[in-house]
């Protein structure tokens, strides 16, 4: 690496680079890109970065934009940016508002996941800027205190029962979990255990037709891994009921 070179570090599920990783690149003089979009919460994020780049929606409920932090030492030209394309906004607040309606858990209306990914599959890209509605939600109306310490305290339950399937392990001081990642050989089979009861775990991430097969340590991850949700929405007898289902499926 150089000084002409750009690298990109991904914090996944909440987890930052350790100070090692990002010393080592910065002392080579490539501009350090740090990918925090799932780790918005986590302390220690971005301090070191020449850009850090977050994603809210991945944490509350606001229908578009992102946040670009940049270093004082960083440099980054003026620009006005223009609002997105107003049908594919509309479709992502009527997303977050059905969302945030609905009870993954309990709840048989999926309606909303439907709108997340036609959102998704839609989605513009550009330097666009971000809504009025969506600033307004992030500076007023969540508690980002409360937000972190439930989504800890509910990762903290599932690990103690679930230490077994735990990919990222105990969880760290400061640190914020976009949710609990496992990895089963059976993942399928459990993930449809978990749909028959209302409970949907996304798959981070598809690989076939972006990765190439010669990646065959990536891919064997990819069939294998799943992200329990421990997010804000839920509670002790939510996680509790998640591995009384776990628990009843390894017995199939």
């Amino acid at each position: 690496m150089s000084e002409e070179d750009a690298v990109l570090l991904i914090d996944y599920f909440g987890f930052p680079q350790t100070d090692e990783v990002v010393n080592r690149c910065r002392e080579t003089g490539a501009v350090v890109i740090e990918d925090a979009c799932q780790a918005l919460l986590s302390d220690c994020v971005g301090t070191h970065a020449d850009y850090t780049v977050y994603s809210p929606r991945k944490w509350v409920g606001v229908p578009d934009g992102g946040i670009l932090k940049v270093a004082e030492h960083s440099q980054i030209p003026e620009m006005t940016l223009t609002p997105p394309d107003e049908e594919w906004w509309l479709t992502g607040l009527e997303a977050s508002i059905q969302r945030r309606q609905s009870d993954d858990y309990c709840g048989e209306d999926r309606e909303w996941f439907s709108l997340f990914q036609k959102h998704d599959r839609e989605d513009v890209t550009g330097p666009f800027s971000m809504s009025d509605l969506s600033k307004s939600l992030l500076r007023r109306c969540f508690d980002y205190e409360e937000i972190a310490a439930r989504r800890r305290d509910n990762y903290s339950i599932l690990y103690e029962s679930l230490s077994e399937y735990s990919l990222t392990g105990v969880l760290p001081t400061g640190v914020v979990p976009l949710g609990f990642p496992i990895r089963t050989s059976r993942r399928d089979d459990l993930r449809q255990a978990m749909f028959a009861e209302q409970i949907y775990p996304p798959v981070h991430w598809d690989l076939d037709g972006v990765v190439p097969e010669s990646f065959t340590a990536s891919h064997q991850l990819s069939r294998e891994i799943m992200t329990l949700p421990c997010d804000q929405r839920y509670g002790e007898a939510d996680m509790q009921r998640l591995v009384s289902v776990i628990r009843s499926w390894e017995k199939t």
